[in-house]
């Protein structure tokens, strides 16, 4: 699997490198604001594995997805999506969802923006 970083305020590429690795691609992600990782179609006619992310280089719905804080599926907007628990990384955390209507995966990228202090 391959991905690439988009940055859906630009709706463009946040850059032209092409990752080999998920956990690669989401740490420069988490270096950026409102960047997504999508992964890239494979070169083989082979099927995708089951459980790995979308081969679709774009969803047609990632602006929205992002802006609204997720809450539906950014391929087909269905609200039947699912998500596996968070991993915590230095800086960001990622999450693997995927709709259960049209049966696209794809991963939620949570980066740090603030901190606050706590009130007792």
């Amino acid at each position: 699997m391959r991905y690439i970083l988009y940055d859906h305020d630009t709706e463009d590429l946040a850059t032209t490198t092409v990752y080999t690795s998920y956990e690669e691609a989401a740490d420069d992600a988490s270096q950026l604001d409102n960047v997504i990782v999508l992964a890239l179609p494979l070169e083989t006619d082979e099927p995708d594995e089951p459980g790995e992310p979308t081969t679709t280089s774009t969803l047609p719905h990632a602006n929205e997805y992002v802006d609204a804080g997720g809450g539906f599926c950014p391929n087909c907007r269905s609200d039947q999506i699912e998500g596996d628990s968070v991993d915590f990384e230095a800086g960001y955390c990622t999450q693997r969802m995927w709709c259960l209507d049209c049966d696209v995966v794809w991963f939620d990228v949570y980066t740090l923006s603030s901190v606050q202090p706590r009130e007792d």
